[in-house]
């Protein structure tokens, strides 16, 4: 027997029997940020671009007052690496053709907003290796179909700039999706996706109702965040478990997973219930005001799986797990691998070109389905019914959170790194640019609102001239969402990238909400509301625990950010409990306001303020924070307290001083068991000291307890249960100093602590702090305290100002009624450590002094000296001049007069200093005397008030300003007409001076000058002659408006020119008053020549020679100059254009504004003729001497070309002549479109002959006999339709009368075959067996059965049989209509009429086994694989017919080998399948890759 080499085609086989175990899909993301949102050089209505911020930073242009180039990333390095280069431009649409094959194949790709503005803008300049068919590229992949009519390229919506979405406002994140769907459809053509892809896979329900807004259905998220939701999710800390906080008990429902399997590499991935966390579900939202209900597909991503695929090459073994539960599921499981497609090893060459297809189709060979998420979703719908909840958080790829429900890794919480306590007084990089970000937002609500709310999204992505300030606003604002600005800290320039975005959008909003004075519908902004600990009353663990468990406290604290334009009234924070626990997914009482039995009521807890700092608190020397936001948010915080094993919602209420109120969406928390249980002491009041006789109230409250018993001693002793006692309260009299010692005891035994209270009868000692300030701190010194003991005013920070002691010390006295606070002090940027002190005059110069200083204040006597501002001058009639009289000494007198008279003693006086309102011209004498008796000299200062004889100003214009220059005042003194911004078009004076004079009535006026954009700051003068140039000047400049030289311009320049054509010419001075002179016939202008003033046009139809000067009104005249103007008829004008490789054929040359007579073209212009090869010509009418122009194909094209009379060559640029071997010797050739073979009689051939050049003439006989010129014949191609035996012969002739060689193909016809089976089944079988049949030979004679076949007919003896008509062979299987091996046969092959099968016969007659040869052993072997041109064969045994399969198992090609060759050189490249047949009746199959 023939020993065969076989390789089964595992397509063919996907379908027989065995039901697909699991489904397996790719997401890959793709991002960069904008680096520097500055405003554009080029269009000063957007943000830079990557491009022009290299460009900028290259140049200096970029640079910041401490001379650092901007941005700080290396540019260059990050785009221009190869796999970045690839990955963004045709890596993903190589990856998804390699895998094109397999029916459903494909995958999600995400494409960040400004990722996609950066890499078009760089190719647009075809700079760092991008180029603009990139779009063409991702169009391309859109279009390829999966066998259910989905696109293989899913192209998901995103945010424009990467925000992470459960962070922003419903406001800011409808826009960034929007903008990115609209901006993709820009590119792309279409954004028909129905999907979403949240930034860092970061997910919250609260999220779904804005998804839906904008039209999505679907939204991955991370299935870590399915498992933890579940009851029996397995509590395991550290390695094979979490690395973050373990799942809030008001997330999880009562779902159990069952099945658990731990994975981690890198300490990333968790613990994951299968199937449940590999199927899609439903998830919805509720509007906590509408309690309508918002429902979308929530699809997860494999956590743990996504970060092997994305960082290594990965088997199926990786997904054996999942399959292994395929059959548990009511579902057919997903695993989707989402990852970043530009980063590590899962953006390298190595991933797209290997990785994907080996993976896919090594799955693919297990009966795994590669498919798209839609393709999936339409294959295994989701029922409305099948509601999960989802928990917040990202996916396990975020460094230090590893997808925390908080997103710890974007906001590192406030906490103390001791206590594990909420720190009030916290500060993080991440939550100063929320802080800020919160702010500036509401700046570009306001500015839409005040608008009129109908913003232009093409606006806001791509600016022009027209766009509104809101629009404007939200353009800069929405580049500081990128997450990138928190997730890499200070890294870089990121500290301040948010606070350049929010300045921005704050100065860019301003025009409007100026013009609305006093106008604020719009509800305050509030951040997210945060939580810290995030699991109260139970176990913490991860970054902020040093990855051990820590037990938290059960009271927990609630903060958030908040701004108002005009600002923020009161916050608060409302709580209620659940009544049983539970947050039932089948009701809603927990997420809406209103609630409902299962809720209790809400309760209201006042938020303390913290004014929020904008510097660099920390002092941190990583963070150059050199710039400050216009506006930031202040911090809010309450602390819930007192509550053990209860589920509470809660959300903050945020009003603001117009009324105006903010809501945030319902949060949920489980509150574990509270360890603190015992009841709780208070004082009322809570005093130390009162100066006259007191009542004070002891009071006791428990948690469960509504009357604790109090124990307690008044004699300072220590108290028992013996003591006196009281139930709930005890008011006691403190007629003198007492010491109060009491504790509580609650109904189940739970002891209070014993509290000390000692309370003072009389006037308490001073407490008053003295502070010296260090060198480097400002004057600005305050106090800021908190926690005092006694009662003193709730200061919010940077706290109160101290007062000047003596050279740099301050001092601060506290109420008569505190003996004791914590305190620190600080200049509003600098500040000391926390401090505290006790009553008493205290010292501290860096640390606390046992006693005042030596020598502290021991200054020389200040010598009586006297300020006064301003000084006298000269002031325009009804004007008022605040002069304001200031002595060197606080306690020294000043003396003065207003009249001119010498004061005394007895003059008017003031102690410190004393302001005066002057209206009329005054003379003011005054001098001052200090408490040692001491009397300065005395000080006149004469102040003038006369009517101005004009108020005019003139302003220079900075050079990045446009011409249109405007001045806008306000509150002038006098009368003047009313403005509106941006206020009286200026007159231009000279150069870049503009002008403006006021009306005569007016002596002053505030003041500011602006192009409609930039603008100064605010500014204010009087009458007079004023000139500003960046600051106001004491005079006229120097040199201001110096004499021009008079000259002209002539354009254009003479030169040649077509017969028959005109040129205009235009003479222009450089002054609009001067008069040009000229002649037209070379004679030399005089004053009595032809003249115009300021410009004159002149047409040109002939030869000319033109003279022109110019003379100014001074009478200065310029030098004469000329120009001559040649007419004549040109030569030929041809010019030729080599097409490039990924251009189609259909090539047109597009020009405009000829020199000379030619047709008005429109685009995209007139087809070139091919000339040969890869070249084109166009030849343009005689009367043509030069010409604008362009090449295209009706999509790709060049930049725009000029052109003059020749024959000129065009490759990539203008060549300086023609190529050598521009058109090369062609080979004549010939193909045909089908080979010959054997056919069934009664069928039709469809043949083509095609020469390899369109202009060869095909020759041919249909008899057998040999073709010569005389035979029939066809220019190009030429097609038959064979229905009975031919033998075409034919050979192909070139125009250049070269021929090639005769090739022959046979087409024989013959009656059609019939094969009838035969199968006996094994006696279990209780149904009829059917017989599945494919790859029926010839190819085509029969189409392929659909799994499980077609029913058989009872025969004799226990048979079954079937008829199947048209092949010779045909594979095939019979089975009982369900898979394994007790319920089908083997694979086999039926040759002859009358083949059969008994259940349990041997393997002879299996697939591809000829059982009547018994010869020596065949190795067959075909090379070389993969095959780009020529396929050999390497056999004992000649191979006389082949058939080459497609991946979908269609035939591509048939025919008999050659020499044991075939030429697969017009296979396209991908994965086909060969049958080779041999002499002696034996077949293989074998798998070939062209490439």
């Amino acid at each position: 027997m023939k020993k065969l080499v076989l390789w089964l085609i595992p397509l063919l086989v996907y379908g027989l029997g065995a039901k697909a175990q699991i489904s397996t899909s790719y997401l890959w993301h793709l991002h960069q940020p904008t680096y520097w949102g500055d405003v554009s050089k080029k269009n000063p209505n957007r943000y830079q671009m990557v491009k022009e911020s290299q460009d900028l930073k290259t140049s200096g242009a970029n640079n910041d007052k401490n001379g650092l180039a901007h941005p700080t990333n290396n540019l260059v390095e990050i785009f221009s690496t190869g796999d970045r280069v690839a990955a963004y431009q045709f890596a993903p649409k190589n990856a998804i053709s390699s895998i094109a094959d397999l029916p459903k194949a494909g995958a999600q790709i995400t494409y960040g907003g400004s990722l996609m503005e950066n890499v078009q803008e760089l190719a647009q300049a075809n700079q760092w290796g991008y180029s603009t068919s990139w779009t063409q590229n991702i169009k391309d992949a859109k279009s390829w179909k999966t066998s259910g009519g989905f696109p293989r390229m899913e192209v998901v919506s995103f945010t424009m700039h990467h925000a992470l979405s459960p962070l922003l406002s419903d406001e800011a994140l409808t826009k960034e999706i929007k903008a990115h769907q609209y901006y993709s459809a820009q590119l792309f053509g279409t954004h028909d996706s129905k999907g979403y892809w949240p930034a860092e896979c970061a997910f919250s329900e609260r999220i779904i109702k804005t998804l839906k807004e904008c039209g999505i259905e679907w939204s991955v998220i991370a299935n870590s965040h399915l498992s933890r939701t579940l009851s029996d999710y397995p509590l395991k800390y550290g390695s094979g478990g979490t690395m973050c906080d373990v799942p809030n008990k008001a997330d999880q429902v009562d779902t159990k997973g069952n099945t658990w399997f731990s994975a981690q590499k890198d300490a990333r991935g968790g613990q994951f219930a299968i199937p449940y966390s590999y199927l899609p579900y439903k998830a919805k939202y509720i509007d906590p005001e509408t309690a309508q209900e918002y429902k979308i597909t929530v699809v997860p991503m494999a956590d743990y799986e996504s970060y092997e695929d994305g960082y290594s090459a990965i088997g199926t073994t990786l997904i054996d797990p999942i399959a292994a539960k395929a059959s548990t599921s009511p579902r057919q499981p997903l695993v989707l691998f989402a990852h970043d497609g530009d980063n590590a090893w899962g953006g390298g060459s190595s991933y797209y070109n290997e990785s994907v297809t080996g993976f896919s189709h090594a799955s693919a060979a297990k009966g795994n389905n590669a498919t798209t998420i839609p393709q999936y979703l339409q294959d295994h719908p989701v029922p409305e019914s099948e509601v999960v909840h989802v928990e917040d958080g990202a996916w396990v790829n975020a460094d230090g959170d590893f997808g925390h429900p908080q997103f710890t890794n974007w906001l590192w919480p406030f906490f103390d790194p001791v206590t594990k306590k909420f720190n009030p007084n916290g500060w993080t990089e991440d939550m100063m640019n929320q802080a800020i970000t919160t702010a500036g937002e509401n700046h570009a609500i306001m500015a839409e609102q005040l608008e009129g709310s109908n913003l232009r999204i093409s606006e806001i992505v791509n600016p022009t001239a027209a766009i509104s300030p809101a629009e404007k606003a939200w353009h800069f604002l929405m580049a500081g969402y990128d997450s990138g600005n928190a997730y890499y800290g200070l890294a870089e320039d990121l500290e301040i990238k948010t606070t350049l975005a929010v300045n921005r959008c704050v100065e860019f909003a301003q025009p409007t909400l100026n013009a609305h004075p006093g106008v604020d519908n719009t509800k305050p902004s509030v951040f997210i509301p945060q939580r810290w600990p995030y699991n109260p009353g139970e176990k913490g663990y991860g970054a902020p625990y040093a990855y051990k468990e820590f037990l938290n406290s059960a009271d927990f604290t609630v903060y958030t950010f908040a701004y108002d334009v005009s600002g923020i009234e009161r916050a608060e924070l409302k709580y209620r409990i659940d009544n049983d626990g539970k947050n039932n997914l089948s009701s809603n009482h927990n997420d809406t306001y209103a609630g409902g039995t299962e809720v209790g009521s809400w309760v209201s807890l006042p938020m303390t303020e913290r004014v929020f700092p904008k510097g660099n608190v920390t002092n941190s020397t990583q963070a150059d924070l050199y710039m400050l936001p216009t506006v930031i948010a202040n911090q809010y915080h309450a602390e819930i307290a007192g509550l053990s094993e209860k589920l509470v919602d809660y959300y903050v209420e945020v009003t603001d001083k117009k009324g105006n109120v903010t809501k945030s969406k319902i949060q949920h928390v489980w509150v574990g068991k509270n360890l603190d249980v015992a009841p709780k002491l208070t004082f009322t009041p809570d005093i130390t000291n009162s100066p006259t006789t007191v009542d004070v109230t002891i009071k006791a409250t428990d948690s469960t307890d509504p009357s604790p018993k109090i124990y307690y001693t008044i004699d300072g002793s220590v108290p028992t249960t013996a003591s006196a006692s009281a139930i709930s309260s005890k008011t006691i009299s403190i007629t003198e100093t007492t010491t109060i010692k009491v504790f509580a005891v609650d109904n189940e035994g739970n002891i209070s602590e014993t509290i000390t209270k000692t309370i003072s009868i009389g006037a308490l000692p001073e407490f008053t702090v003295y502070f010296k300030k260090p060198s480097n701190w400002n004057a600005a010194v305050k106090i800021y305290y908190w926690s005092p003991t006694g009662t003193a005013p709730v200061v919010a920070y940077p706290g109160v100002t101290m007062t000047n002691d003596c050279g740099d010390w301050y001092k601060y006295t506290f109420p008569s009624t505190v003996s004791a606070s914590n305190l620190l002090f600080n200049d509003g940027t600098l500040k000391t450590a926390d401090l505290s002190a006790t009553a008493g005059i205290k010292f501290y110069d860096g640390a606390w002094l046992a006693s005042e200083p030596t020598n502290r204040c021991n200054i020389t006597p200040i010598a009586p000296a006297l300020t006064i501002a301003p000084v006298g001058g000269n002031f325009t009639t009804g004007a008022t001049v605040n002069a304001t009289l200031t002595a060197n000494d606080a306690t020294s007198t000043i003396y003065y007069t207003l009249d001119g008279t010498t004061p005394t003693t007895a003059s008017p006086s003031a102690v410190g200093s004393k302001s005066i309102a002057i209206t009329a011209s005054t003379v003011l004498k005054a001098f001052v005397k200090n408490t040692a008796g001491n009397s300065s000299a005395v000080k006149t200062e004469t102040y003038t008030f006369s009517t101005p004889s004009a108020f005019t100003v003139y302003f220079k214009k900075p050079t990045n300003w446009n011409s249109a220059v405007k001045v806008y005042y306000w509150s002038p003194t006098g009368t003047a007409p009313v403005v509106t911004w941006p206020g009286i078009a200026m007159t231009k004076d000279c150069g870049d001076w503009y002008s403006y004079t006021f009306p005569s009535t007016v002596s002053a006026s505030n003041l500011l000058f602006n192009d409609g954009t930039l603008k100064t700051a605010d500014l204010s003068t009087t009458a007079g002659i004023k000139y500003y140039d960046g600051a106001w000047l004491a005079g006229e400049p120097a040199n201001r408006c110096p004499v021009i030289l008079p000259d002209v311009t002539i354009a254009p320049v003479g030169g040649n020119f077509t017969t028959g054509t005109t040129v205009n010419v235009t003479l222009t001075a450089n002054e609009a008053t001067s008069t040009i002179y000229y002649t037209l016939d070379g004679t030399t202008p005089t004053i009595a020549s032809p003249s115009a003033v300021g410009t004159k046009s002149i047409a040109i139809t002939n030869t000319t020679t033109l003279k022109v000067f110019v003379k100014n009104t001074a009478g200065t005249s310029s030098a004469i100059k000329t120009e001559t103007y040649t007419f004549s008829t040109p030569a030929t004008f041809t010019v030729y254009f080599k097409k490039p490789a990924n251009w189609n054929a259909a090539v047109k040359i597009y020009y405009w504004s000829p020199t000379g007579t030619a047709p008005v073209v429109t685009w995209p212009g007139i087809a070139m003729t091919k000339d040969c090869g890869d070249w084109y010509q166009y030849t343009f009418p005689s009367t043509v001497s030069a010409s604008n122009l362009l090449f295209n194909d009706g999509t790709l094209k060049t930049a725009d070309l000029s052109a003059t009379a020749g024959i000129k060559y065009y490759d990539g640029a203008w060549l300086n002549g023609e190529p050598a071997n521009r058109c090369p010797t062609i080979a004549p050739d010939l193909i045909f479109s089908k080979l010959g073979g054997s056919f069934a009689t009664g069928s039709t051939v469809n043949v083509t002959l095609t020469a390899n050049e369109t202009t060869s003439t095909i020759y041919y006989t249909l008899d057998g006999t040999t073709p010569t010129t005389a035979s029939p014949s066809a220019v190009g191609s030429k097609s038959f339709a064979f229905t009975s035996t031919t033998v075409l012969k034919a050979f192909v002739r070139n125009t250049a009368g070269t021929s090639s060689v005769i090739k022959t193909e046979s087409y024989t016809f013959s009656a059609v075959p019939t094969i009838t089976v035969f199968f006996k089944p094994p006696t279990n079988w209780t149904v009829t067996p059917k017989v599945y049949y494919w790859s029926a030979t010839p190819s085509g004679s029969i189409a392929n059965a659909v799994w499980p076949g077609v029913n058989m007919t009872a025969d004799a003896n226990g048979f079954y049989k079937y008829t199947i008509t048209g092949p010779t062979a045909i594979n095939l299987i019979f089975n009982n209509g369900s898979g394994g091996s007790t319920n089908q046969t083997p694979d086999l092959i039926a040759k002859t009429d009358g083949f059969s099968y008994t259940w349990g016969d041997p393997a002879d007659k299996t697939l591809g086994i000829n059982t009547n040869k018994v010869e020596t052993t065949n190795v067959i072997r075909v090379y070389p694989n993969p095959v780009s041109h020529t396929l050999q064969i390497q056999s004992v045994i000649p191979a006389n017919h082949f058939i080459v399969f497609s991946s979908q198992g269609s035939t591509v090609l048939e025919g008999k080998p050659e020499d044991n060759t075939i030429n697969v050189s017009q296979l396209s490249d991908g994965l086909y399948f060969i049958l080779l047949r041999f002499e002696d009746g034996q077949e293989t199959m074998q798998k070939i890759l062209k490439k």
